[in-house]
């Protein structure tokens, strides 16, 4: 078996050699795949997620579960990591090379890893685990079952998603640089081109708003055929991705560049984005067309606080001067790691422009710089954002909405959703009338979206109280009394279990979310797993640890973020 594995991946090494290397294929060190089905993309690495750049490469699975993930090198186990969210059920691979190799959302461990996740996780009666294993407890050679394929954590259907780690700073690589048998021959698609003038005396098309111009997405050189009349400062952006052979996923692309009459101005590259910096995506990104219009266009330039190490070239941060009645050419050059290129080619037209831009919003109370502490205060509402909250200067924005259905606080609009927060900054609310003491632990900062109301990290202090949160929007206080909801599936009080496999129950919170559960049978505790994405809480029955032809006492303990229990108890047999 062994040795068809090799012949196997010597003859996909051969194969890659010929017509699939990458563009940019790292020859120095080689792995093996970790999937020994043909590998199609589901996702690329850096690819636009809601708060992060895409850590990895994500495997289809032929929309299954349970297939076999091979060690990609010889190495050995450094880390095992058990999520309800997240990853999932997750694998870290330490190699000699010097890289970690990741593999997540997995189905279930080979055995001796299982039973020894599981003993531990019994050891510290928790479902959720991060363990990191004596350095030679599992070896792997390369090539070797590891484990199987799954759907855990957060994913979004069956896949393994992959990482290539540098083992010394657990800094995220570009997996598609390192020579996997992935077929790519399609150019990235730019769905639209947009235009941003950068200063109030800056206008695009004679305004002083962004211009977003829309593409069809089929053409690998596409030509801007009139030319865009600007003023000033301007910064470009654009909604692209690519897409691999045998797969319709919209994916990240690789570079992208912006040359100015001939001169490179901007350049960037996804060789590589630390878990430090990930969260810089929201400043990458136009949040405000992300919220407002759900797509995600790339800026061409840098925000002031943007501290995002994927920049290689920039002139001006990449934001170009027009301030003469010539005409301009302009090239945007965007590749995937393939070296599939896509070419946008657009003139612009200087013309003159001496008014300046005056914000028209009655709500605008201060402004707010990013390299500073700012802060907003009120009788009734306190406003507080360390440095480096802002990526760029704001004109900050509050408005009280009156809330006759809720005693204890109005709605504050704390400025707009559509900007982006990078640190934890706090929104400290007074009541407008006295909570009872009773209530006063289970009281709670609320954000207020068209989708839910959630609740943020809470605490009181000279009479407000303080949450804790990373976006802009409405608050207001409310009071979380509420225990979890917990409702059997496919189970009944008094149920003979015997020849089942799992007992399954699901469970919602309506403010705090789940903050803990635990399970008991005949006062022992015994292992529930969460997968939160489904609501779902299950004990796969262990017939080495429940005895079999007895009544046994289940108790089913879960609790909110704000320690409201709630409690499940039944009979079953086995």
């Amino acid at each position: 078996m062994r040795l068809y594995f090799r012949l196997f991946t010597l003859f996909f090494m051969l194969l890659a050699s010929t017509y699939l290397y990458p563009q940019y294929f790292r020859s120095d060190t080689l792995f093996s795949p970790p999937l020994k089905i043909p590998l199609y993309l589901s996702g690329t690495f850096a690819e636009l997620r809601a708060t992060h750049f895409h850590g990895g490469i994500d495997l289809k699975t032929k929309g299954e579960i349970g297939h076999p993930v091979y060690a990609t090198a010889d190495g050995y186990i450094s880390r095992i990591k058990i999520q309800s969210g997240g990853y999932g059920k997750t694998l870290y691979m330490t190699h000699p090379n010097g890289y970690t190799t990741v593999y997540a959302h997995l189905d279930r461990f080979t055995e001796n890893i299982r039973s020894y996740v599981m003993n531990y996780q019994y050891s510290v009666q928790r479902h959720e685990v991060n363990i990191y294993p004596p350095k030679n407890k599992f070896r792997f050679s390369q090539n070797e079952l590891i484990a199987y394929s799954g759907n855990t954590g957060r994913s979004g259907g069956p896949h393994l998603h992959f990482e290539i780690r540098k083992s010394l700073n657990q800094v995220p690589q570009n997996g598609l640089l390192y020579n996997f048998p992935i077929i790519d021959n399609i150019k990235p698609k730019v769905y639209h081109l947009a235009l941003y003038p950068k200063t109030f005396s800056s206008h695009v098309d004679h305004t002083f708003h962004k211009k977003i111009i829309s593409l069809n997405g089929l053409s690998d050189t596409i030509t801007i055929k009139s030319a865009i009349p600007v003023h000033g400062h301007i910064g470009f952006g654009v909604e692209t991705y690519d897409y691999a052979d045998n797969s319709a996923n919209p994916c990240g692309i690789y570079s992208m560049e912006v040359d100015f009459n001939g001169n490179t101005v901007y350049s960037c590259t996804f060789d590589e984005v630390s878990f430090s910096e990930t969260r810089y995506i929201n400043s990458f990104v136009d949040f405000e067309e992300k919220q407002h219009q759900h797509i995600k266009i790339q800026k061409l330039f840098r925000d002031p606080a943007n501290e995002l190490s994927i920049y290689h070239h920039l002139v001006n941060d990449g934001i170009i001067y027009v301030d003469d009645s010539l005409s301009h050419n302009v090239q945007i050059r965007i590749d995937d790691a393939y070296g599939n290129r896509t070419v946008i080619l657009c003139d612009l037209k200087g013309i003159p422009q001496d008014t300046i831009y005056q914000p028209q919003d009655s709500n605008i109370v201060e402004t707010f710089h990013p390299h500073q502490a700012n802060s907003f205060n009120l009788r009734d509402i306190s406003v507080s954002l360390p440095a480096k909250t802002l990526y760029d200067s704001i004109y900050f924005t509050y408005f009280k909405l009156k809330d006759d259905n809720n005693p204890w606080s109005d709605i504050h609009q704390v400025h707009k959703f559509t900007t982006p927060a990078h640190t934890y900054f706090t929104v400290g609310i007074r009541p407008k009338t006295t909570i009872p003491e009773k209530w006063k632990s289970k009281a709670v900062v609320c954000l207020i979206s068209e989708e839910d109301t959630s609740s943020v990290e809470s605490r009181w202090e000279n009479g407000m109280l303080i949450g804790r949160t990373r976006k802009f929007g409405n608050y207001t206080i409310k009071i979380d009394s509420l225990a979890p909801d917990i409702k059997p599936l496919s189970f009944i009080k008094d149920k003979n279990v015997t020849g089942d496999d799992k007992i399954s129950f699901t469970i919602n919170d309506n403010m705090s979310g789940i903050d803990s559960y635990n399970g008991y049978i005949d006062g022992n505790w015994v292992l529930f797993e969460y997968d939160a994405k489904n609501n779902l809480l299950f004990y796969e029955i262990d017939d080495t640890r429940l005895k079999k032809g007895k009544k046994h006492d289940l108790e089913l303990y879960v609790s909110d973020g704000q320690q409201n229990i709630a409690t499940y108890f039944a009979n079953v047999y086995y």
